[in-house]
């Protein structure tokens, strides 16, 4: 499989705004990439902008051109985007779960992993692990109850996806389709 480097067909796409979850390694990747995007979009405007140096004579429209604004409007970061819980499951090396090196059957690990439904076994409330997690996501999760001990995809998808999408993707969307239709009309 090729993976190419972020950012490495910028185009001339605008990021109205960049989602991130509150996972440190998630946040960095997200700099890094928009960080990627923006340097190949300078690069690509310094060549354009040579190439009208140097290839334009007289032409002032061209010599005024701007460079396009191209920062994001905001950078999102929300705990919903966090990837899904394991509950016991969480921090263990998969492989030698798979193995049943921990006492579960390869079947039901393949189950909690795979299955929209079925919840892994969840993190015991005194677990360092789950304690760990309280101190540092009670904050963003509105409170010790709603850090989760361990999920289901669907409970992922319905409590954190779905309430995501409606309370911040919708809305900006909605704000972005709303100033394309207000310049639609100004340009006539």
């Amino acid at each position: 499989v090729k993976y190419a480097p972020c950012g490495a067909s910028a185009g001339s796409a605008v990021i109205d705004a960049l989602f991130t979850s509150n996972l440190s390694r998630a946040k960095m990747t997200a700099h890094y990439c928009w960080w990627a995007y923006y340097e190949k979009l300078e690069e690509q405007y310094s060549l354009q902008k040579k190439y009208q140096y140097y290839n334009t004579h007289g032409n002032d429209k061209l010599m005024q051109h701007q460079q396009p604004d191209i920062t994001p409007r905001q950078f999102l970061i929300d705990h919903r985007l966090n990837e899904r819980h394991y509950g016991s499951l969480q921090g263990l090396v998969k492989s030698e779960t798979e193995a049943g090196k921990y006492g579960h059957s390869p079947k039901d690990v393949e189950a909690w992993r795979r299955s929209w439904h079925t919840v892994p076994p969840l993190l015991e409330q005194d677990d360092p692990r789950r304690l760990d997690e309280i101190r540092k996501f009670q904050h963003l999760c509105g409170g010790a109850e709603n850090v989760p001990r361990g999920e289901s995809l669907e409970m992922v998808a319905e409590k954190r996806i779905k309430p995501f999408l409606v309370e911040r993707v919708t809305p900006l969307l909605d704000e972005a389709y709303l100033e394309q239709k207000s310049r639609e009309l100004l340009d006539g």
